[in-house]
């Protein structure tokens, strides 16, 4: 037998009689132990081991005196495979704690697509955390609402069931995107800083990297740091070294493991330096890319998440589901898990006073998702494969042992806003009927905020130009800026894509469907919205000249529709709203309501007991002008025609435009809070508009 084979055997036999604590207390074989159990020179030793080493055989714990130990037995041991080739004993230790975590299974095992589309991230994304004798940093690549911050958090859950990290290793967030626009700002929200370092710098402050500490730190939108932050981070990475901004004396050390995420594509010159620069770069697809049976099962996923909420079945028709998933483009799942809360949430309100099945079907989507069965039936090949797989309705169960989709434990309940509303809408005597239509308006007010998480600059115009023909995208740049010119009114690029994604889904269903064209509420349009309606009007008749399409009368409605609802936030403010009734709690009960139902800060109360004298309410009354004036006027809300006379003394006592309406009551109070913020709505406009307000209901409800 060769020496060199000599030396393997008495390795891989010597490690195979270790356990793990014999490890810890013996940390390995040295070439003294091996010179003489073998009866081999020293220098003869050491040559034929490092020839085993290059070879891949054995594995060197760094230290004094270096001990070495079979390679496949350490890999047995820790339950991963080892790409180095000399560790530090203290790493390997880490790998072995015997602190319990708290999960038992592999937490990417149920992770949809991970034995098919994701089945290839899910191994490099392993590999990263378990590399040896550190995790690797990793830059996980994908576009808006693929799941980015999810399979992060996956590798963190994943670290902790492999004993990489412990229970209380912390896993911090970061998004960059929200201190874009301040650079200092985002430096020491990352690095921490000194006192002193900056204006407002009162004392030291911890930085995100420090919090990190033992753990993972997710750099969301990672792209976003400017230069200096991307330098000291790069320094970070190479030395486990960072100051504090304003820190010019001495090194500060901390062990974390940098997870960055972007949505900008591979080939952006923003990213580059970090695929330079961070080894384990992780393409996550998008929802159009991924398998069927994922999209299925990430469907039936979301709606688990909201049956558990809920405690009732959801039964959803197979056309409900074909449109879910062809709508879903922008977005990707962030942008279906939306939609589908919106639907469930309808599907709730009708059975609020129900015990049975939440149904949803395709007649109760709005026209935007039902565009997406237009979507689907045009990919013939995935129509078929989805007419065979899926029945005629789908039933989820809740099922409290399903492992769920979603990560934050802050999310929107819906279902609890909407009970709430109703207990609320109940005990100030509104029928059945009437709540169920306020909820209704509403409900998109709520979700609102799963929208605003997507900023303008992620829906990046190389991503609609993958979907939408050129031409339609650069009429639709037109089309934006002659809206902001005609109505004195700033868009952002959501306009854009709502109305270049109308228009291409349109054109496809001229071309190929029999359109049937309806007229209903295009009068009711042109009272609500006047300028966007001819505004629409004129983009009807463009359309027409320009593609030689023939326009549907009903598609002024749905334009005008899209120029009110993505308009920006008007950036004076919201009117005010000041309500003022006889007795001890009758205002302050309906704006008691009022902001029970809404994020609002533009409404005050004054109750007048009937012994008070009149130049008491008016300072008192002055005040609370003040107080909800943002510059855009004071609508004043009273519910004795005596009182409105104070409107025209508080405008001339404050200088503040005030206009008095008087019988007030909780739905008007209630559409006044609606309606203030409202871009194209002035004092008068609203006035005007609560004159004629005669509660939640439409003109096809009254009866002759």
């Amino acid at each position: 037998m060769k020496r060199i084979d000599k030396i393997y055997n008495y390795i891989k036999q010597r490690s195979n009689e270790y356990t793990k604590d014999d490890l810890k207390s013996r940390k390995g074989i040295d070439v003294i132990e091996i010179s003489e159990a073998l009866k081999i020179l020293r220098n003869n030793v050491n040559k034929e081991l490092e020839e085993l080493l290059s070879k891949g055989k054995i594995v060197r714990f760094n230290g004094n005196p270096e001990k070495y130990f079979d390679k496949n037995r350490l890999e047995e041991m820790l339950g991963t495979s080892i790409n180095e080739i000399s560790l530090n004993l203290e790493d390997v230790f880490n790998m072995m704690s015997s602190k319990k975590n708290n999960i038992d299974n592999d937490p990417f095992e149920y992770l949809i697509g991970a034995e098919t589309t994701l089945k290839n991230q899910i191994e490099k994304a392993k590999e990263s955390i378990l590399h040896l004798p550190k995790s690797l940093h990793t830059l996980i690549i994908g576009e808006t609402g693929v799941g980015k911050t999810l399979f992060a958090n996956k590798m963190y859950e994943y670290g902790k069931y492999k004993g990489k990290f412990t229970d209380e290793s912390p896993f911090i967030v970061l998004n960059c995107a929200d201190y874009y626009n301040d650079p200092q700002l985002l430096l020491s929200q990352l690095f921490g800083h000194i006192k002193r370092s900056f204006a407002g710098a009162d004392k030291d402050r911890v930085g995100a990297l420090e919090k990190a500490d033992g753990g993972i730190l997710f750099l969301d939108e990672i792209h976003k740091l400017p230069p200096e932050g991307k330098e000291m981070l790069f320094y970070f990475m190479d030395k486990g070294k960072f100051n504090r901004f304003g820190e010019t004396e001495g090194d500060r050390n901390a062990n974390v493991l940098i997870i960055g995420s972007t949505n900008e594509s591979k080939d952006s010159n923003l990213i580059k330096p970090f695929l330079e620069r961070i080894q384990s770069n992780i393409f996550i697809p998008n929802f159009s890319d991924r398998d069927i049976d994922d999209k299925l099962k990430i469907i039936k996923g979301l709606l688990q998440n909201e049956t558990l909420k809920i405690n009732k079945p959801i039964k959803i028709t197979a056309e409900a589901i074909k449109a879910l998933i062809g709508i879903t483009s922008f977005g990707n799942i962030a942008q279906l898990k939306s939609n589908i809360q919106v639907l469930c949430a309808k599907g709730f309100l009708n059975s609020i006073n129900e015990d049975g099945v939440i149904s949803i079907n395709l007649s109760m989507m709005p026209s935007n998702i039902k565009e997406g069965l237009i979507t689907i039936n045009a990919r013939q090949e995935e129509n078929d494969r989805l007419t065979k797989l899926l029945p005629t309705e789908v039933l989820v169960y809740p099922n409290k042992n399903y492992v769920s989709l979603e990560n934050d434990e802050k999310q929107l309940n819906l279902y609890k806003i909407i009970s709430d509303e109703v207990i609320i809408l109940k005990n100030e005597g509104m029928d059945s009927d009437e709540i169920k239509k306020f909820i209704t308006a509403d409900i998109n007010v709520h979700v609102k905020c799963l929208y605003d998480k997507f900023k303008n600059d992620k829906y990046s115009k190389y991503n609609l130009y993958k979907i939408v023909d050129a031409k339609i995208i650069r009429f639709s740049e037109e089309i934006k800026k002659y809206a902001e010119k005609k109505l004195d009114r700033e868009y952002n690029d959501r306009i854009l894509y709502a109305l270049s994604l109308h228009l291409a889904v349109l054109f496809n269903r001229i071309n190929n469907i029999d359109y049937e064209e309806t007229h209903e509420n295009v009068l009711d349009m042109t009272l609500k919205a006047p300028k966007e309606y001819e505004i629409a009007k004129y983009v009807c008749k463009e359309v027409e000249k320009r593609f030689g399409v023939r326009m549907p009368e009903e598609e002024v409605l749905y334009i005008t529709l899209i120029l009110t609802s993505v308009e920006e936030k008007n950036k004076k403010g919201k009117i005010g709203i000041l309500v003022m009734a006889n007795g001890n709690s009758t205002a302050s009960s309906m704006v008691e309501v009022a902001l029970n139902l809404f994020d609002c800060n533009n409404i005050e109360a004054i109750d007048i007991p009937f012994d008070v004298k009149p130049r008491e309410i008016i300072n008192i009354a002055k005040e609370k002008v003040e107080k909800v004036d943002n510059g855009r006027g004071v609508i004043l809300l009273v519910d004795m025609g005596s009182l409105v006379k104070f409107g025209k003394i508080l405008s001339e006592e404050t200088g503040v435009k005030i206009k008095s309406l008087g019988m007030v009551s909780t739905p008007t109070v209630l559409e006044a809070v609606r309606q203030s913020e409202a871009n194209e709505m002035n004092v008068d406009r609203l006035y005007d508009y609560l004159k004629s307000f005669k509660g939640y209901y439409s003109y096809g409800d009254e009866k002759n």
